[in-house]
């Protein structure tokens, strides 16, 4: 492996991985280990802090405009993002904040949104995103696992924030982006904090010090809290000096919530973008705003990718200076891409594979990539593919799940040991749930989850496989595939839909065309629901697991 793995501490043992370890040595199955080295460049050291790379970058140019908020306008450069984040950090530490301590901002995007990301990372504390729709009871959930110092907020967030804090008998103190009577206000109160000369930002020797805090999607269960680094963030950026996107326009439509949100944040800073500021993401305003500033790069999740291709948008706008279109976080059929290239046939669009538990990426797509494929290995990542029943590693065009090696995997989850050790083996391999496979050439595919497997008399049934098919009806506007419990066969496949506005589509309909285009046993047995709209996750996705409590409550 390359040298910087080295630095990565080992994890506890992992059962079910163990055969796996052994064989690597065993049998000679490193040669089926896809690997992709880093070129030579310098790493930071151990204990380098991102605060420093922050800071630093905001004194190089600050007449550099690097955020206009679309919705007022506003420009905002280097070097007044330098004045605000000092003051607030000037402030944390007036206010007692200390190393490692968890700083919240629940917001959406606008300008002063990632303030606090940098004040906090300036005072070698640890940021966690909220996302400002999160209910009660998920912000519980949340506080019992990262106990906040302090939470910076939106005004439609102060109400229910003040509630959980109240039930949770949490201290945390609150700063809102605006007024509110019981709460300290960012402008009037954090901003107007005298600067100091020769600010310094706070200094550690841990080489583990935990820089941000991001929430798992939580499709299938509650979400973890994923510990990454302050090496790690910075590994991250080394990488992306090779992306050659230096002194772009970019639209992030990822909220600072998702992993993808809260590296761009950090990848605008290194690549000197300059960033559309885009509040909530609707389809038709994203299109105004492409042709209004004259985006370059676009960079979102999957799910916001899928809704801008069927929005019928792409084609009534002027979208010619996009240059590329990124996006990651779940599969894009070859349909849905075949229709992007329709709407934009020359940008470069970069779909990619990523977890937020490796930070990011982990493959991305080229020139020579196949259709259906999320790309190859970025640099300094390695994939195995292990068998889902004896843990052998697989070759080429073996289906098993994806284990990773990256110096960017994360530190574990928040107060969850055991799920830590269920996820990192003692060799450093993230196991990822997610069930695929690379060929020959080295292009990775995905085919389903393996919690999202369904389990039909001992014969696996990916889920993914039937919703591309549904997807083709004219009348589905999107579709999930859960399992429903059976006493005798283990699951029957059942599809959720949700009907496109004005067009007709029955049960049997979809039933019959299903059959059509899948072996016996993977037939709906289950049947067909009708959705006004799926229950999401924060991130845009499906609940599953939300869904099979649907069905569990018809059998009551």
């Amino acid at each position: 492996m390359p040298s910087c793995l080295s630095c990565l501490t080992p994890r506890g043992a992992r059962q079910r991985s163990t055969k796996s370890d052994s064989s690597d040595q065993e049998n000679g199955s490193q040669s089926k280990i896809l690997r992709r080295p880093h070129p030579p460049f310098n790493f930071p050291p151990p204990n380098a802090s991102l605060g420093d790379y922050i800071l630093k970058k905001l004194s190089t140019m600050p007449d550099f405009v690097a955020q206009v908020d679309s919705t007022t306008e506003r420009e905002d450069t280097y070097g007044q993002m330098k004045d605000r984040s000092i003051r607030t950090a000037l402030w944390l530490r007036n206010h007692g904040i200390s190393p490692g301590d968890v700083v919240v901002v629940c917001s959406h995007n606008h300008c002063d949104s990632v303030i606090p990301v940098y004040a906090a990372l300036y005072c070698a504390a640890t940021m966690m995103p909220w996302d400002p729709i999160l209910n009660t009871k998920d912000l519980k959930y949340l506080i019992s696992l990262c106990p906040p110092t302090f939470i910076f907020c939106d005004m439609e967030s102060v109400c229910t924030i003040r509630v959980v804090l109240r039930e949770s008998k949490c201290n945390a103190k609150v700063i809102v982006f605006g007024e509110h009577h019981d709460c300290i206000s960012y402008e009037k109160e954090v901003l107007k904090t005298e600067l100091t000369k020769d600010f310094k930002c706070t200094q550690f020797d841990d080489v583990e010090q935990v820089a941000v805090i991001v929430c798992s999607s939580g499709s299938v269960g509650m979400p973890k809290a994923v510990e990454h680094t302050h090496r790690n963030l910075l590994v991250q950026l080394s990488v992306v000096s090779y992306l050659n996107i230096d002194r772009k326009t970019t639209m992030v439509l990822s909220s600072l919530y998702w992993i993808s949100g809260t590296v761009a944040t950090f990848v605008s800073l290194a690549c000197n973008l300059k960033c559309i500021i885009v509040p909530t993401f609707e389809e038709q305003t994203a299109c105004k705003l492409v042709e209004k500033y004259s985006v370059n790069w676009i960079l979102m999740g999957t799910s916001v990718l899928l809704r801008l291709i069927h929005s019928g948008y792409l084609e009534k706008y002027d979208m010619s200076s996009v240059e590329k279109i990124s996006a990651a976080g779940g599969v894009v059929s070859s349909e849905a891409f075949g229709l992007l290239k329709k709407a934009m046939p020359r940008v470069q669009i970069i779909l990619g594979y990523g977890m937020t538990e490796l930070c990011g990426v982990a493959t991305i797509q080229d020139p020579t990539s196949k259709p259906g494929s999320c790309g190859k290995l970025i640099i300094g990542i390695a994939l195995k593919v292990i068998d889902l029943e004896r843990g052998e590693i697989l070759g080429p065009g073996e289906i098993g799940e994806l284990c990773w090696q990256s110096p960017c995997i994360m530190k574990g989850y928040r107060n969850n040991p055991e799920e830590t050790l269920n996820a990192i083996d003692s060799e450093n391999w993230l196991h990822s749930g997610d069930i695929g496979y690379y060929d020959s050439d080295g292009d990775i595919f995905i085919v389903d989850r393996l919690r999202e497997m369904i389990k039909y008399r001992g014969n696996q049934i990916a889920p993914a496989e039937i919703e591309n098919i549904i997807r083709r009806h004219p009348g589905v506007k999107d579709c999930v595939v859960v399992g429903k419990p059976h006493k005798v066969d283990g699951e029957h496949p059942v599809a959720f839909i949700v009907r496109r506005e004005g067009i007709q589509v029955t049960e049997k309909e979809i039933i019959d065309l299903v059959a059509a285009e899948v072996i016996e046993r993977k037939q709906l047995r289950g049947g067909v629901r009708f959705l006004d709209e799926f229950p999401l996750t924060p991130t845009g996705k499906p609940k599953r697991l939300a869904l099979r409590e649907i069905l569990r409550n018809e059998n009551k």
